[in-house]
């Protein structure tokens, strides 16, 4: 798991029970070399709607671009638990 993660979630757009919004995560993991990844993308969603509020039934991540080290967020990994200084 990444020591320090940031999403950055735009341009949310919601059209009845459809929607859309834009993502930058960036992920840093210390014990890896390089310590950096970031994703950029699209999250499709689709909502289920009741009387009293619209809840996401169905999250879809489309991945646009990508930079630095994947294995920063490889769950299977094992992290000495460095932390940055």
């Amino acid at each position: 798991m990444p020591d320090r993660t940031q999403h950055v979630i735009t341009n949310v757009r919601i059209t009845g029970t459809t929607g859309s919004a834009y993502y930058h995560a960036h992920h840093a993991r210390f014990a890896c070399e390089p310590p950096l990844y970031t994703v950029t993308g699209v999250y499709h969603v689709a909502l289920l709607e009741t009387a009293e509020e619209r809840r996401i039934s169905h999250l879809r991540p489309e991945v646009l671009w990508t930079q630095g080290n994947p294995e920063v967020v490889n769950t299977t990994s094992s992290s000495t638990g460095h932390q940055a200084p």
